[in-house]
Formats: C-alpha cells, sequence, structure tokens
C-alpha cells in the first residue's frame, strides 16, 4: 500500500480514531508512561504537540541559534581536550541532550545535566529491553533511572 499526499498524512498521524495507532513494547510503555505523547490521541494529542511545537518555531529556534552554536563549540572542545579519539555519535548525543535540557528546561548546572544524561541514557536502553523487573536487568535499571528523571 503505498500513501501519499496531506489527506494520507492525516489519516496515518491523526491517531485511534482513524484505526490507525502506534503500539509501543510493553517496556517502552513502562519508562514513558501510560500518558505519554506517542500513546495520546485525539484532543488530549492535539494539545500537547501544540505545546511542543510552540517551543520548536521559528522565532524560537532562531533565538536560540546563538546559544546553541556557544554550547557546541563549548562541548567539542571540552570533548578534545588532550584527547587523541573521540566518540563522535556519543558527543552528538550528548550535545543534543545538553542543547534540550539548557534552552528548553533552564538545567544550566552541568552535574545535574549530566547526571539526567546518564539516566536518560539508562531509560532509552530499558525501553527496548526484555521487560522483566529483576535485580541488575537492563529493564529495571531503567525504571530506576526514570524515578530519578521524574523527582527532578
Amino acid at each position: 500500500v503505498v500513501m501519499t499526499g496531506e489527506a494520507s498524512h492525516r489519516f496515518i498521524f491523526s491517531g485511534r480514531d482513524n484505526g490507525i495507532a502506534a503500539k509501543l513494547a510493553t517496556s517502552a510503555l513502562a519508562i514513558l508512561g501510560k500518558n505519554n505523547i506517542f500513546d495520546l490521541y485525539g484532543s488530549p494529542h492535539k494539545l500537547v504537540r501544540s505545546a511542543i511545537m510552540s517551543f520548536l518555531n521559528s522565532e524560537c529556534i532562531q533565538r536560540y541559534v546563538s546559544k546553541m552554536d556557544s554550547l557546541v563549540k563549548e562541548q567539542v572542545l571540552q570533548e578534545l581536550n588532550d584527547k587523541e579519539t573521540v566518540q563522535v555519535v556519543l558527543l552528538m548525543k550528548k550535545i543534543s541532550f545538553i542543547a534540550t535540557a539548557s534552552l528548553l528546561f533552564g538545567l544550566p548546572e552541568a552535574k545535574e545535566r549530566d547526571e539526567l544524561f546518564n539516566d536518560f541514557t539508562i531509560a532509552v536502553k530499558g525501553m527496548w529491553s526484555i521487560p522483566l523487573n529483576l535485580p541488575g536487568s537492563t529493564f529495571r535499571k531503567a525504571v530506576q533511572a526514570r524515578g530519578r528523571i521524574f523527582k527532578l
């Protein structure tokens, strides 16, 4: 089946009302919670989506560009300091997270941001793990990381 055009996109992305819905893995649902944006539909989804889009409109992004530029330069220089090699993928994930945490959520303290980044990384890994809440399991660590994230 091939669907193109605005009407087909609206049909696919409008949610459960049209019979097409995203189904998260059990572990992902446990980490994200039942009221996550991926599981909302109808008017609650529109409300959350419009709130997110208000942060991401062109005017806001223009305001953030210079801050993002200095933040990226600072992180790259900090990472390159006296190192022979750099893990670029991890660095880009960290820079993206720091930009989001700093600019959208106002978390300026490096220590708090680093702890949050570590917990976020653990939670993301746990979203795609087997949902067994056993001591030492990836899923259990992710659930604990989610708890620490929500305390902030």
